[in-house]
């Protein structure tokens, strides 16, 4: 697995201010985190659409699938270790 590059200014303040937002939600009672993610998620799908329509949105999402199917996030999940894995 190659190392992704560090993240610029821009991507770490949108990191930071989608984090400092999700926090926000889940202040609020009533709020949990799937909810909080479903709004999230549905912000996002409504602007790729607008910006690049359904279907290349669509196939924007098919692509991220395949990237998840094959371990994009395993290194925080921990599946796909061994039990020698450290």
């Amino acid at each position: 697995m190659t190392d992704k590059p560090k993240a610029t200014p821009q991507e770490q303040f949108c990191d930071q201010a989608v984090d400092y937002a999700a926090r926000l939600m889940l202040k609020q009672d009533g709020v949990d985190l799937g909810l909080v993610l479903d709004r999230m998620l549905t912000f996002c799908v409504a602007h790729m659409c607008l910006g690049e329509g359904s279907v290349m949105t669509a196939e924007h999402f098919r692509d991220f699938a395949d990237k998840i199917d094959a371990g994009l996030f395993h290194r925080i999940t921990g599946e796909g270790r061994t039990s020698t894995d450290h």
